[in-house]
């Protein structure tokens, strides 16, 4: 298995584990645990959520599938293979935890505090140069990930964009991509 430190991070607020993840060959399964500080540990099959193949996915695991652990006071995370598990190789990346939770809605309220996940899936587009890049702004707590394949419905392209809009301030927040 594989352990990262979370060093007593406080993830309280968070609804979501979220991680991208691919396997060598696909049908790899593995379990992923988070343990806190005081040694309560909690882990669930991925099987639950995803059926890994070799193409990247993304997904949010909620927290409260670790039931019992005090999220206030993280000390690892860990993702393992047991016995039943057999062999495999699995790739992760974008490791974080998302999707705050509203505790006391009038204070969420009153700071003009507003997250929606937005995905939006833009096919048949032609790219005139196979060099060309894209521009990603972002501002506020506000977050964009692009993903461009040639996996398609029509055309030469498509494009995956999935935002956050995330804003302390009244006059809200952008993301935009060139």
């Amino acid at each position: 298995g594989w352990i990262c430190i979370l060093d007593k991070i406080d993830v309280s607020e968070y609804e979501f584990l979220s991680l991208e993840i691919k396997g060598g060959v696909g049908k790899e399964r593995f379990e992923i645990g988070i343990k806190d500080t005081s040694g309560v540990e909690k882990k669930v099959q991925t099987e639950s959520f995803v059926k890994i193949d070799t193409a990247w996915k993304k997904i949010q695991i909620p927290l409260s599938e670790f039931e019992g652990v005090n999220f206030a006071s993280l000390e690892n995370l860990t993702f393992a293979a047991n016995d039943s598990h057999k062999k495999g190789l699995i790739y992760v990346d974008n490791i974080e935890f998302v999707g705050k939770r509203s505790k006391d809605k009038k204070v969420i309220d009153r700071r003009f505090s507003r997250e929606k996940l937005v995905k939006v899936l833009i096919d048949g587009f032609e790219r005139t140069n196979q060099y060309d890049f894209y521009k990603v702004w972002i501002a506020d707590n506000s977050s964009l990930q692009l993903e461009s394949s040639r996996l398609i419905y029509e055309g030469d392209y498509s494009m995956s964009m999935e935002y956050v809009l995330s804003s302390d301030k009244p006059i809200g927040s952008r993301v935009s991509v060139r």
